[in-house]
């Protein structure tokens, strides 16, 4: 009887397994969650969600917010093609209500195609709204990788910022526009990481840049405070 538990168990690893769609998975693949002050159920709780350029600014997100709200954080390589982003953010969102949610995907699945791409991110935040109840959302738009509009993958992510922010002006969604305040600022590269080899993420004072237009823009959603 144990053997044949052992072989029912495994052959049905083996179907789950098959059944997963790699083709636009990364080699590594990641989750990060974080609750700050998780046995406090009485102040506010807004929620920041991205990839690892939210997690490098979560910190300064965090400090800036922490008089008027508990910030809670989900980072992840997934895409928005990607069923496992849904049970991900369905994870985070049905552990405790949030009054503000600032979310974004769109580094990670540079291979979906352009035509999907639409359909995709629509659907998903379809989802999140459904997820999310009564909270606020704002999108975050793509940050640019490190170069100029000449770059392929620059002109491919300021094409998917525009469909972003149709899709989002159409279901009544605000658009922090990160991409502006990275590729607008006096001198972008100054706000690079200073590893050469690193097209995508920012140094301190670029990931202090966009914690704050972070927590400014979530700041501006938050109900008054209570008063005594």
């Amino acid at each position: 009887m144990k053997s044949l538990a052992l072989t029912f168990f495994c052959l049905a690893g083996a179907v789950a397994f098959g059944g997963v769609d790699t083709t636009n998975r990364e080699t590594y693949e990641w989750a990060h969650y974080w609750w700050n002050h998780a046995d406090d159920g009485v102040r506010p709780r807004v929620l920041i969600v991205g990839d690892s350029i939210t997690e490098a600014a979560s910190s300064r997100v965090f400090r800036l917010l922490e008089d008027v709200a508990l910030v809670d954080m989900m980072t992840s390589s997934k895409n928005v093609k990607d069923p496992a982003l849904r049970k991900e953010i369905g994870y985070m969102l049905g552990e405790y209500p949030y009054v503000v949610i600032h979310f974004n995907h769109g580094l990670h699945g540079l291979l979906i195609k352009e035509e999907e791409y639409e359909g995709y991110l629509r659907s998903y935040v379809t989802e999140v709204k459904r997820l999310a109840g009564n909270a606020k959302l704002i999108w975050g738009s793509i940050t640019p990788l490190r170069g100029t509009l000449k770059r392929e993958e620059n002109q491919l992510l300021s094409r998917r910022n525009a469909v972003a922010n149709k899709v989002m002006a159409e279901m009544g969604i605000p658009v922090n526009d990160l991409w502006t305040l990275i590729w607008n600022s006096d001198n972008a590269n100054s706000l690079r990481s200073g590893d050469k080899n690193d097209d995508y993420h920012y140094n301190d004072i670029g990931n202090d840049m966009i914690g704050r237009a972070m927590a400014e823009r979530i700041r501006s959603l938050l109900p008054p405070p209570k008063k005594d």
